[in-house]
């Protein structure tokens, strides 16, 4: 079954964008295959201006950040959110090595910038990040 063709996407740098659609529309292949963790049945990938098949794709998953549902099933329910960061800092699930003070720090840095004022600055709408322990997390909008 086709699911995309043609697609032809461009994020400049400072966009955030969200993948909207129904279930079965191609929102996670289509993400799986940007996080260069999935390859597409045919065509061309070029994720930052590397080709697929002609760059490590270890070392490209590093630069590329997806967050989504598939993701969450992946990770240990007792991980706290800042080894969460640290290991997207190495494309992992789970903490593979130790991170450095610095690398610590940018890991909160990164957590704190998902503030309610920052979030509503960055979608334009007011919303608010809202925390359910043990370590869910949601995005709610405010009219």
């Amino acid at each position: 079954m086709e699911i995309l063709r043609h697609v032809r996407w461009t994020i400049r740098a400072g966009e955030h964008w969200a993948v909207l659609g129904p279930n079965g529309s191609g929102k996670t292949s289509l993400l799986q295959i940007l996080a260069a963790v999935e390859w597409p049945s045919e065509g061309e990938v070029e994720v930052l201006g590397e080709k697929f098949g002609g760059v490590d794709l270890r070392e490209l998953r590093k630069r590329v950040g997806v967050v989504g549902a598939a993701l969450e099933e992946r990770l240990p329910g007792w991980e706290e959110a800042q080894s969460i960061v640290l290991s997207g800092m190495e494309a992992s699930i789970g903490l593979n090595r130790a991170f450095d003070a610095g690398e610590r720090q940018r890991a909160l840095a990164a957590l704190e910038a998902l503030t309610s004022a920052n979030l509503s600055q960055t979608f334009g709408v007011p919303c608010e990040l809202v925390v359910e322990p043990p370590r869910r997390y949601s995005l709610r909008f405010r009219r």
